[in-house]
């Protein structure tokens, strides 16, 4: 894809994202063909999509698609949603002797779907399995973000189509876990920059004790270190896509932007003080989109210690971009 190409991607999803007449913006980009481009530049789509849903505040199926975009290599074919492990857990299911116990989350997924793929753990070690949705119970679940789309997918499936094993199902699993990552961060990030911006408009425009607010160094300080954690998240998730190791990319820089999310949230909030949490002003629903998100596939507390891990079994830290 060339620049103006690019160019036109960009434009296009970010108008869709911010024409507020289509309440459902999956219909829209399915309609653009979203899911066709993705297939065929899948860095440029995901890279565009996240970055103008983030910027918006808008949220559709398509961290569905990305997860599903290598179900193909693994024998799956028509619509297909891919269940997410709980926060803190890496399976999604356990295998029984007579079937496997599913507790898992699906977000905005595709109604359409016939299937759910997901990675179980059982003695052999992990693999991949797709079960009948029928056989199991879908509750929808709001919480911090209802926005969102979250649904709660538990019970027990007595019959399951083994997909992937050992390590085909690692590998799969750890390409699915790098798109997704490198999406959710896409999305965090742009999100981040306009809460930054929010805060600075608030207290460029403040006054107290007969000055602006914005000229006190405290809260340039603050403003500052949001910016610079979050620009460095920026980089870490661009770079990702230039690595020989993608999942190892796509890890650290989930550990970076979360470490953002952390930083950032905390100084905007405090900036924008008691207008952050009115609800006439958009910043509370930013805020709490990136704090759910950052959950979603490893928070930076869990990731940074599987990071570890994988480095000390490399012996050494690779190199992961040429600088």
């Amino acid at each position: 894809m060339n620049a103006d190409e690019r160019k036109l991607l960009d434009e296009t999803l970010r108008g869709l994202a911010e024409d507020q007449r289509y309440d459902d913006l999956t219909a829209s980009l399915d309609e653009f063909g979203w899911r066709y481009v993705l297939g065929a530049e899948p860095q440029a789509a995901i890279t565009s999509l996240f970055g103008a849903q983030g910027r918006t505040n808008r949220w559709s199926s398509a961290l569905q698609d990305v997860l599903a975009v290598g179900v193909d290599r693994i024998g799956v074919t028509g619509p297909t949603n891919v269940l997410l492990p709980r926060p803190n857990r890496s399976v999604a299911a356990t295998a029984l002797r007579d079937g496997i116990t599913v507790d898992g989350v699906l977000l905005a997924p595709r109604e359409s779907s016939t299937l759910i793929v997901l990675v179980e753990s059982s003695g052999a070690g992990r693999q991949v399995v797709a079960v009948d949705p029928d056989d199991l119970v879908v509750t929808p679940r709001y919480g911090l973000d209802p926005g969102l789309g979250v649904r709660e997918v538990r019970g027990h499936a007595h019959e399951s189509t083994v997909l992937a094993q050992a390590e085909a199902a690692d590998l799969w699993w750890e390409q699915t876990q790098a798109l997704g990552r490198l999406a959710i961060c896409h999305q965090v990030v742009a999100s981040l920059f306009v809460m930054i911006e929010q805060a600075r408009s608030h207290v460029s425009e403040r006054e107290q004790f007969g000055r602006l607010v914005g000229t006190f160094q405290a809260v340039r300080h603050k403003l500052v270190e949001a910016h610079v954690a979050t620009t460095a998240a920026e980089s870490s998730t661009e770079a990702a896509w230039e690595s020989a190791d993608l999942s190892l990319a796509a890890t650290t820089a989930k550990v970076v932007t979360g470490k953002a999310v952390t930083v950032a949230s905390a100084h905007t909030q405090q900036l924008l003080a008691g207008l952050g949490f009115t609800a006439e002003h958009p910043f509370h629903r930013f805020m709490k989109r990136v704090l759910v998100l950052e959950r979603l596939l490893g928070s930076s507390t869990e990731l940074a210690s599987e990071l570890g891990r994988r480095l000390l079994e490399c012996g050494e830290a690779p190199r992961l971009v040429e600088l």
